[in-house]
């Protein structure tokens, strides 16, 4: 959810009573519904066809809420006058995975999209990134086999070069990199330290419970 700061409201929990605008017949508008009906808050919904509609009717003041996807209500945050004027929710009320699409049947680009996304994930779990990718061997043989640098895992079957993630990395840099670029302070601003969108492996020590979600299955 995302309501004016000067509302008050600082918690999903305080929305009893409130008009919510939604999207008519998304996800979204079960998804409201359910959080209604789950916490047994009065939540009425103003819905419209299409997003414009809603935000318009957000910005006439038609509703004290605006509910959708942690990243619309970002994107749309980050695009307003004064983005410093509102405030989205900390609750998360569902669960909207976001993954790359490829065309069905096209087993090879589905193939070459999973190794990148692989090697854009690693990479950054690793230390590497645009910065420092390496040129030569570095003695370790997980970095070293992913660079090109110890055999191969298989870029020759997929029909890409042999230093493909030497290429991606420079070019576009690791997983973090391009969330923040996309999504972190410099884009819309979307937490990841301690949320599901973290490294599995940045939990703060050995014997921790996991860290966030994104993993990949390893390169080799």
């Amino acid at each position: 959810f995302m309501v004016r700061t000067g509302s008050g409201i600082s918690s999903a929990m305080e929305l009893n009573g409130a008009t919510v605008c939604v999207r008519e017949g998304e996800p979204d508008q079960r998804n409201l519904a359910d959080f209604s009906t789950r916490t047994g808050l009065t939540i009425a919904s103003l819905t419209f066809e299409d997003s414009d509609a809603v935000v318009a009717a957000y910005n006439a003041d038609q509703c004290d809420a605006l509910t959708g996807t942690r990243i619309w209500l970002a994107y749309f945050r980050a695009n307003l006058d004064d983005p410093g004027a509102h405030l989205i929710l900390p609750e998360t009320i569902s669960e909207e995975p976001l993954a790359p699409v490829v065309p069905h049947g096209d087993d090879q680009w589905l193939d070459i999209v999973n190794t990148v996304m692989s090697i854009l994930i690693y990479a950054e779990a690793y230390g590497v990134d645009s910065t420092n990718v390496p040129t030569e061997p570095t003695g370790d043989a997980k970095i070293d086999r992913i660079f090109g640098f110890a055999g191969s895992f298989g870029q020759e079957s997929l029909g890409i070069g042999h230093a493909v993630a030497e290429d991606v990395i420079r070019y576009v840099g690791n997983y973090g990199e391009i969330y923040d670029s996309h999504l972190g302070p410099v884009g819309s601003n979307i937490p990841r330290e301690g949320t599901r969108n973290a490294l599995w492996s940045s939990a703060p020590c050995a014997n921790c419970p996991k860290g966030g979600q994104i993993y990949a299955a390893p390169v080799r």
